[in-house]
Order: structure tokens, then C-alpha cells, then sequence
């Protein structure tokens, strides 16, 4: 489960719904999160944003598994998908 620490203290974990578990990879200076979590019922890494309690799940179409690794002030995403064929390939998401 991920979890947000700021200014000394540690915030509430962030579960995705449904999810058996979520990771946070990163947040950027507008507390917009981005990571992955399983998705319980296929067992897929799938990738998220997080921003004021509401999370967007950004899958790759077609992807086995989709992780979000970054994201800038802009709200540009970066991450990688997994493809049919299990090749690794890279993405940008633009707001």
C-alpha cells in the first residue's frame, strides 16, 4: 500500500479500489500521486493518478501491464506498458 509523509507525519495509506495492492512511484509539487496497484482479479500491474481523494486509472490499451513512474508540475505522466508479445515499451501521457 502506498502512503503519503509530510511535514513529519505519515497520511492515511492510498489503497486503489478494488486493488490488492497499490505502490506510489511518485508526486509532484501539486500532491498529484501516480504509481501502479494489482488489479485483484487479473493479477495485471495497472497504473493510476491520484489528486483530492479521486483516483484515474490509466491502463495502456491493450497492454499486459502498465506502470505510471512520473509526473511533472504540468501533469505529464511517464511509464512503461507491457505489450501482447511482453515487450516492454515506453509512454507519455499530456493532460
Amino acid at each position: 500500500m502506498g502512503f503519503v509523509y509530510h511535514n513529519g507525519t505519515y497520511r492515511p495509506k492510498i489503497s486503489f479500489p478494488g486493488a490488492s495492492a497499490t505502490g506510489a512511484l511518485d508526486v509532484n509539487d501539486g500532491k498529484q500521486i501516480v504509481g501502479f496497484y494489482i488489479n485483484y482479479q487479473t493479477g495485471a500491474s495497472e497504473a493510476y493518478s491520484y489528486l483530492h481523494g479521486a483516483f484515474v486509472a490509466l491502463d495502456f490499451p491493450g497492454a499486459n501491464d502498465t506502470v505510471a513512474e512520473g509526473i511533472s508540475i504540468g501533469g505529464d505522466i511517464v511509464g512503461y506498458y507491457f505489450d501482447a508479445n511482453n515487450v516492454q515499451h515506453g509512454f507519455l501521457r499530456t493532460p
